[in-house]
């Protein structure tokens, strides 16, 4: 049997006031009685040796050592779970905002571009009104106009704020006439039957303004109208195929130059059809003027 090699024991028999030395428990390892003890006579006790206790000792800090070291580790992996909960908030926040805006911009953009749809039309709309009245006037009825106007029967925005008086001691008047939407719409309608200068918007076609209408009834219809001021009239330079000698009183003809102002605005469609609609379609109308000078040629006097 293999030997076990012992501690160095020390055992104190308390009965004959002596001890056993180490030599002793060690003769007794060596009979062969594998962990027997020594024999009882008195009381015997075994006393451990110092360094037995201090390694117990030891063991037991070690066992504290890494009850604590388990606990730190659980407290930081706490702190860990918990910013990764803090990353994972904010990325959320951050790609939540960025969506926003993208629907943000999204929505300007077509705002913007429809805006611009509009304010092209309602540039193409005053230069349509403009032709309109020149075709209109230029059709033979130019002395009608040129009369009219120089009675000064309306009140026009062009010349409004000019004080006749301290243009000329002698008049007390403008001269000025306007011709609306619905005026050249009359001639165009009896030249032309059935024809119209804008067609209007519906659910079965777009109209001359566009886009058709859809039956849920929250596009609301657009409509386009024009007025057109003529002012300062005059007698102008002859031009090529004017009578011989020009403007002379004694001539029969002569070239009148007129002021058209136009304005033309698109907005929501309004049944009572007026220059000036109400303010709540006033305040998605778009207007836009233009000014041009013609010249009406071989005018009866």
């Amino acid at each position: 049997m293999a030997r076990r090699k012992l501690h160095r024991l020390d055992f104190r028999c308390l009965g004959r006031g002596r001890s056993r030395s180490a030599t002793e428990a060690k003769t007794h390892e060596n009979s062969g009685e594998a962990g027997a003890l020594p024999p009882s006579g008195g009381g015997c006790r075994l006393v451990l040796p110092e360094h037995t206790s201090t390694r117990t000792s030891r063991q037991a800090g070690n066992g504290g050592n890494r009850g604590s070291r388990k606990s730190e580790t659980r407290d930081r992996g706490t702190d860990e779970r918990g910013a990764a909960v803090f990353v994972v908030v904010l990325a959320i926040t951050l790609l939540t905002a960025i969506g926003v805006f993208a629907l943000r911009n999204a929505s300007l953009v077509e705002q913007a571009a429809g805006y611009d749809r509009q304010a092209s039309q309602t540039l193409y709309l005053t230069e349509y009104a403009a032709r309109s009245v020149a075709a209109e006037v230029g059709s033979g009825a130019g002395r009608t106009y040129i009369d009219k106007v120089a009675t000064g029967t309306d009140t026009c925005y062009a010349n409004k704020q000019l004080d006749a008086n301290a243009l000329d001691p002698n008049i007390s008047y403008l001269p000025c006439y306007k011709l609306f939407y619905a005026d050249i719409g009359q001639r165009v309608d009896k030249q032309f039957s059935n024809q119209k200068l804008l067609d209007q918007q519906s659910n079965a076609a777009p109209g001359s303004l566009g886009p058709q209408l859809d039956n849920s009834g929250v596009m609301k219809p657009m409509e386009g109208v024009f007025v057109v001021e003529m002012t300062d009239p005059a007698e102008s330079t002859p031009t090529a195929g004017s009578a011989l000698g020009g403007n002379n009183p004694a001539n029969t003809f002569r070239d009148v130059q007129l002021t058209f102002t136009a304005f033309a605005q698109i907005r929501q469609f309004d049944p009572g059809g007026a220059w000036c609609s109400n303010e709540s379609l006033s305040t998605s109308a778009s207007v836009t003027s233009l000014r041009s000078h013609v010249t009406l040629r071989n005018v009866p006097r």
